[in-house]
């Protein structure tokens, strides 16, 4: 019988006779019981048993030490395993690829930092290259999570160096949060362009871990503006989904809109700004720029505004998307004195080709209701027609007549009146900028451990180049 069939009783009985008997047990002896323990899932017994063999004088062999590092990367136990590891490396016992391997994605895993960078510097002091993607990635994930970009580099550059894996946007997108991670906005702001550049184009989806680290207050905002300019004066291009990116965290600032937190007064004012910085920085807004703009209009319930920018997007020649219909459409519902242009935004829509979402018709039929207006169920049949399922709140408006019509039948509902009436009465033809870089200066301090464009990579190791990895990604 093999030592991973014996039961727990009877190995333990075994063993008992050996020593009552006052046998010596030869190493290959304590192989067995040690493997019989680990078939047994008793792993911290495993770990005893080696720490009992040494105070009696016997050195476990390298193969216990790895079946044991093996079964305890199984259970997922990261930092018994990397003490396993030191322990091996403090008695001088070789020590193979394979284990350094085990332990970075057991760490990975489990988010354990230390084994994680401790196997992964040895990885590449060793210059072990077979490392496969799929554990690089593991690391990129921990790396993003813990503000590590220096680690998330130099896996890239493994990555293609080494494995020559062609880098894609889930490559690249850990290394840009984990710049955001490490307070290092203008760095991330410019991944985005090397994204871009190197052909994984980014998007909005993309940039939501930059908008939910600015957007936590105005300061942030302004810093995050603040690097875009940096970045034009190092000569560098700014991509258009950063500019969008701050407008779209104007909205969320302080929890406002319905993504990030509760909901506040968005900060219009920054983002019609930002807007009109656009040329400033190089960048030619796009739809989803106007898409971004529209967004704030929403969430502050600024009807005109929102028109003035629809306006201006079809003067600069971009053709709205299905978004902007809908931002649009919801707009005109979101006030109760005028919702007819969304109707006529609605037909605009279907003339264009532009399937109308569901949620569209669902946020018409809702305003409708909310107004006696028949149109209603006019908006319902045409839903069905398209082959929308009908959602049961709809379903229950129309069942009762419209009776069960409340504020939460709103995405948002309407905005303070004396709100309405101050955002109205704005010029948003001012520089609110002006001014603000003093007093953000002031507040500025240099942080000695942030990592720049010109220090992300050691110059003493081949794969910390950054050459090469511009190379790569260029």
């Amino acid at each position: 019988m093999s030592p991973g069939n014996q039961p727990a009783h009877l190995r333990e009985f075994i063993f008992d006779m050996i020593e009552k008997d006052w046998l010596q047990p030869t190493i290959v002896t304590y192989d067995n019981y040690l493997t019989a323990l680990l078939a047994n899932g008793e792993i911290e017994r495993g770990i005893d048993f080696i720490d009992i063999l040494k105070r009696k004088g016997i050195q476990p062999t390298v193969t216990m030490y790895e079946n044991l590092m093996k079964k305890i990367c199984y259970f997922e136990w990261p930092e018994e395993a990397f003490a396993l590891l030191k322990k091996m490396e403090a008695e001088n016992l070789p020590t193979y690829s394979s284990m350094y391997y085990d332990v970075l994605r057991c760490s990975a895993d489990q988010y354990y930092l230390d084994g994680l960078i401790y196997c992964w510097e040895k990885i590449i002091e060793e210059r072990y290259l077979d490392l496969d993607e799929g554990a690089c990635i593991d690391v990129l994930h921990v790396a993003a999570r813990f503000g590590k970009p220096h680690l998330a580099a130099q896996v890239l550059v493994y990555l293609t160096e080494n494995r020559k894996v062609p880098l894609d946007k889930w490559h690249l997108e850990p290394l840009l949060e984990a710049f955001i991670n490490d307070n290092d906005i203008k760095q991330a702001m410019d991944m985005l362009s090397v994204m871009a550049a190197a052909g994984v184009k980014p998007n909005s989806k993309t940039a939501l871990p930059i908008v939910a680290a600015i957007s936590k207050n105005v300061e942030s905002i302004d810093k995050a503006y603040y690097s875009l300019e940096e970045l034009v004066k190092d000569g560098k291009k700014v991509d258009v989904l950063a500019l969008n990116t701050i407008i779209n965290s104007c909205r969320f600032v302080n929890g406002s809109g319905n993504k990030f937190g509760n909901r506040t007064k968005p900060d219009i004012h920054r983002a019609v700004e930002t807007y009109k910085s656009a040329e400033k920085l190089g960048v030619k807004p796009d739809v989803h720029t106007f898409n971004a703009l529209l967004g704030v209009c929403f969430s502050a319930q600024h009807r005109e505004l929102g028109q003035q920018f629809w306006t201006e997007m079809q003067r600069a020649g971009i053709q709205p998307d299905s978004e902007s219909y809908r931002r649009m459409i919801y707009l005109c519902c979101s006030t109760d004195y005028d919702y007819e242009d969304a109707f006529v935004y609605l037909e605009e829509m279907k003339a264009q080709n532009i399937l109308p979402s569901s949620t569209i018709y669902e946020k018409i039929i809702k305003t409708c209701v909310n107004h006696n207006d028949s149109r209603a169920k006019l908006a319902l049949e045409e839903m069905k027609s398209f082959g929308y399922t009908i959602p049961k709140d709809i379903r229950i408006l129309f069942e009762n007549n419209g009776v069960n019509r409340t504020e939460s039948n709103r995405e948002t509902g309407n905005a303070n009146s004396s709100f309405q009436k101050t955002i109205a009465s704005q010029d948003f033809d001012f520089d609110f900028r002006s001014g603000m870089n003093d007093r953000f200066n002031k507040s500025k301090t240099n942080d000695e451990n942030r990592l720049d464009s010109d220090t992300l990579f050691g110059s003493n190791n081949e794969l910390n180049d950054l050459d090469s990895f511009l190379t790569v990604l260029w």
